[in-house]
């Protein structure tokens, strides 16, 4: 690898990946009996590298269809088809395991796609994939059954979460499930249990509990347990209920909430762990089976979650009419804080930091997906709820990830050193701490084939070009030499502090100052939306050799 090249923070962080990973230990199962299976590698997959692919299930569709796997529609139809066991992983996702098995961004894409080229067409095969995973209030209704009939029953149906779900990673991820996908099911009862054969014309097939919490009522609906419960035993329905309850006590707060109706799917296909879709007539909550695998906490936090993108709907109304591949950003980063606002032990967005940090492909925040959820940490502790409320109600109703970025650099004001600068600073010293009091683990060290350095050399110069709200971490190493320091940034902010500590601040001319003192050097490039652009350069030249 070529010492001088400018290589993004995505790059860099391979190694704080493997310094975190005695972090990222997962809670225990619900049931400690039901063994996890390990995630295996795919049979005949490439390895390419980690990159932003591997972050979310809507990461993965835009980074394909940005290199010209596949175009948007067909994109579309191979990820909803995996999300209901029509594809295998090895066909659709190029990097596994993910970050997020949040499938809000995805389904919203696919609903997004079929209000924008109607039912008919070429969009009829996504039509029909989305009208599969969504159920509108008014649908969930009908298919509650009547306390005055007899309760609808089919063949006895077992269900054993350990063996019977293609969980994420964890079963053979070539395999495809049977029955094929078919959007033409004459009942909605049918649709919901796709799986499973339901009496002929049976069309009453959920029950529900209505939930009158104080100042927030909503229903729980899950299958009707005389036909099979798909492990919503009435436990889980318990565990919605704490989490709601304590989600809700922190977003009454904090902004509107819409009416929401909690599913618990019967879908034993779907690699993930919950969803939420809005609409005029509410949000709906949807968790499927794999969410059991997780633990108590994490499963709630997972509810926490999923009603944050409620909240972030009706809250910021006019920034959530932008496509979700422009807003993901937001709209995932900040649920994910969200989450960890209400439940800030499981941590479980960490898991979306870890394959972040293994990132070398992008290093902009406004690309982060999930991952950004470490930014609305850092503006949370800076300036609270309100600075995020500002900064949020200050992006555009319209547009694409471009004019975003347009709208952060002007909400962050002028190029000088803010609020972006100081994040990043923290960022690469592991200083953002988070609703548990934990360091956020973003601490960055330097890979190995840094440790030789780049410049020793008189005339040596190192290149910088970090994206728009992109991060660069580079280390100096001097060896014997101390050296005089020229720059030119090139419309970047540069900033350094010796790689053994101390504060951050401007480039130094001589480093180091004298030959007793550290002769390791970080320096940080950033840069703005708008700033000017070029390359930003340091050279050196050698003053003193061999002190």
């Amino acid at each position: 690898m070529d010492p001088h090249r400018a290589r993004p923070l995505g790059v860099l962080m391979v190694a704080t990946a493997l310094v975190m990973a005695s972090c990222m230990t997962s809670d225990v199962p619900v049931d400690p009996d039901v063994p996890v299976p390990a995630s295996p590698s795919p049979s005949g997959a490439v390895d390419t590298g980690p990159s932003l692919a591997s972050l979310g299930y809507l990461d993965n569709l835009l980074a394909r269809a940005a290199d010209g796997d596949w175009t948007l529609d067909v994109g579309l139809d191979s990820s909803l088809r995996l999300l209901l066991g029509g594809a295998a992983q090895t066909e659709v996702l190029r990097d596994r395991p993910l970050g997020s098995y949040d499938m809000t961004g995805i389904i919203a894409a696919g609903r997004e796609w079929v209000a924008e080229n109607g039912r008919g067409g070429a969009s009829q095969s996504v039509a029909g994939l989305v009208d599969l995973l969504d159920f509108d209030h008014g649908q969930l209704e009908a298919m509650v059954v009547d306390p005055l009939a007899p309760p609808p029953t089919v063949p006895a149906f077992t269900f054993d979460p350990s063996v019977s779900q293609p969980t994420p990673g964890a079963t053979d991820v070539g395999e495809v499930s049977e029955p094929p996908l078919d959007p033409d099911y004459e009942t909605d009862c049918e649709r919901f249990f796709r799986q499973f054969r339901l009496g002929e014309g049976t069309t009453r097939c959920l029950s529900a509990t209505p939930i009158d919490a104080p100042g927030f009522a909503y229903a729980i609906y899950y299958p009707t347990p005389s036909i099979a419960t798909f492990g919503w035993e009435e436990s889980y329905r318990g565990l919605v209920t704490q989490a709601m309850t304590d989600a809700v006590s922190v977003y009454e707060d904090l902004g509107t909430l819409p009416s929401v109706d909690v599913v618990l799917a019967a879908n034993l296909d779907v690699p993930g762990y919950g969803a939420s879709m809005t609409d005029d007539a509410g949000c709906r909550l949807v968790l499927y089976p794999d969410a059991q695998r997780l633990s108590e906490p994490e499963f709630k936090q997972v509810v926490a979650l999923e009603l944050a993108h409620c909240l972030q709907e009706a809250t910021f109304a006019p920034q959530s009419r932008v496509a979700y591949a422009a807003r993901a950003w937001r709209e995932d980063g900040l649920a994910a804080y969200l989450s960890n606002l209400v439940y800030p032990d499981p941590n479980l967005e960490w898991q979306v930091l870890t394959r972040l940090l293994e990132v070398d492909e992008v290093g902009s925040l406004v690309r982060w997906s999930a991952g950004t959820f470490v930014w609305w940490q850092y503006l949370a502790n800076e300036e609270g709820w309100e600075g995020i409320r500002q900064l949020v109600g200050s992006l555009p109703a319209g547009g694409d990830i471009e004019d975003q970025s347009v709208a952060l650099s002007a909400w962050l004001g002028p190029t000088d050193l803010g609020t972006f600068e100081t994040f990043a600073q923290a960022y690469i010293d592991g200083q953002i701490i988070d609703e548990s009091g934990a360091s956020i683990p973003t601490a960055w060290t330097p890979p190995v084939e840094e440790q030789d350095g780049f410049i020793g050399a008189a005339g040596t110069a190192l290149d910088l070009s970090p994206e728009p709200f992109g991060l660069e971490a580079r280390l100096l190493v001097t060896g014997p030499d101390r050296v005089a320091l020229r720059s030119d940034p090139g419309g970047l902010q540069l900033r350094s502090r010796p790689l053994s500590g101390q504060d951050w601040g401007e480039l130094p001319e001589v480093f180091p100052a004298e030959c007793l003192a550290d002769n390791q050097l970080l320096i940080l490039a950033t840069r703005r939306t708008g700033a000017a652009e070029g390359v930003g350069q340091v050279s050196a030249d050698v003053l003193e050799r061999v002190c």
